[in-house]
């Protein structure tokens, strides 16, 4: 069996997330509750809050429990000083901006 990289692991799980994320959105902004009471009676629009918060809690557990240790791991056997002695200190955070780029390019 072949090993997978931790670090691409996190980064489609997080892209994955992400995606059903924006799909419930979408959903939320063209069919929005007015009140409370609403979602209540209708267990469709209470579904999409629960996704939201559901899927925004798997996103923050899957970057601190996976795409964190990952990527520093990453950084920590990189060759010559590692990427981040090469490109600055903020240069570890491009690996967590790069899938989520695409995102706010269709926003």
């Amino acid at each position: 069996m072949t090993q997978v990289d931790p670090l691409v692991t996190a980064i489609w799980e997080g892209g994955r997330h992400l995606a059903v994320l924006e799909q419930a959105l979408g959903d939320w902004q063209t069919a929005p509750a007015a009140h409370l009471a609403e979602l209540d009676a209708d267990a469709d629009k209470l579904r999409l809050p629960d996704q939201l918060l559901f899927r925004f809690t798997k996103l923050q557990d899957a970057m601190g429990a996976r795409l964190v240790p990952a990527a520093l791991a990453a950084q920590k056997h990189a060759k010559n000083g590692g990427f981040v002695a090469r490109s600055g200190p903020f240069a570890l955070f491009a690996c967590f901006v790069a899938p989520f780029q695409g995102a706010a390019a269709r926003a």
